[in-house]
């Protein structure tokens, strides 16, 4: 089965998700292996494999970064904080994505 699901943004929603769309936040995880043992380390994606892509406009054209792992919020990388905010906006409590959109977990670390 599939589902699919999208939304329009408005231009108030937008604004408020580009502070986590800087591409220069971005360059010092570019080329970074996650590891359990960075500082900082909390945890791992146990259920779902996630990988960020982005293609940008600025210098740095093209971004891929790992998604294995949770950091505290002292370490945690931009793609992380990007995916939260984007989860907890748009998917979190919506009725009609129950058990379809994307979650943070069950036991996470990050959502009551």
């Amino acid at each position: 089965m599939i589902f699919s699901y999208g939304i329009k943004l408005t231009d108030e929603q937008i604004q408020k998700i580009l502070p986590y769309c800087n591409a220069l936040d971005y360059e010092a995880y570019q080329d970074k292996k996650m590891s359990m043992m960075d500082e900082g380390y909390i945890g791992y994606r146990d259920e779902v494999s996630l990988k960020f892509s982005a293609v940008t406009d600025s210098y740095i054209p093209r971004i891929e970064l790992p998604m294995k792992y949770y950091y505290d919020e002292d370490h945690i990388w931009p793609s992380e904080k990007l995916y939260r905010y984007l989860v907890e906006t748009f998917f979190t409590d919506k009725k009609k994505l129950k058990g379809w959109g994307p979650t943070y977990g069950g036991h996470s670390l990050f959502f009551g």
